[in-house]
């Protein structure tokens, strides 16, 4: 009867070390989907905001007063790619926190590298879209 109680208490012992290893890594995982998150809605937010400027920008272009929708255009264009380029640091800064903080802490490897490019390079490529729409809103 006393070995069958010893039995039933190994069987619900826990590692608490591995438990809050796992609690960890889910954490770092969470927190950096939640950036991705973040960095689309600054993305979208940017985007919509330079697409006004340049439809803007092309639809006053041939009133009397053209510095004014230069000037709006200008703007407009400048918040997005201001946009644009914040969210990329809010993530880049996310992404540098976790890497820092939570790799070689005996947790699962997590490569988040791959997104990290990616979103270097669509953060690129929006910025020069933008500018190009700004320059070809005019001819």
């Amino acid at each position: 009867m006393e070995e069958d109680a010893g039995k039933k208490g190994r069987r619900f012992t826990v590692d608490t070390n591995h438990m809050a290893e796992v609690r960890t890594s889910l954490a770092s995982s969470r927190t950096y989907l939640a950036a991705e998150r973040t960095f689309a809605a600054w993305i979208r937010t940017g985007f919509n905001i330079s697409g006004v400027g340049v439809t803007v920008g092309t639809a006053l272009k041939d009133t009397q007063s053209r510095w004014i929708s230069w000037t709006i255009a200008v703007a407009l264009i400048s918040v997005g790619i201001f946009s644009f380029i914040y969210g990329w640091y809010q993530y880049k800064s996310v992404y540098t926190y976790i890497m820092t903080h939570y790799t070689g802490k005996n947790l699962s490897a997590q490569s988040f590298s791959f997104n990290y490019h990616a979103m270097t390079i669509i953060t690129v490529i929006l910025v020069l879209a933008s500018l190009m729409g700004f320059f070809l809103m005019f001819y």
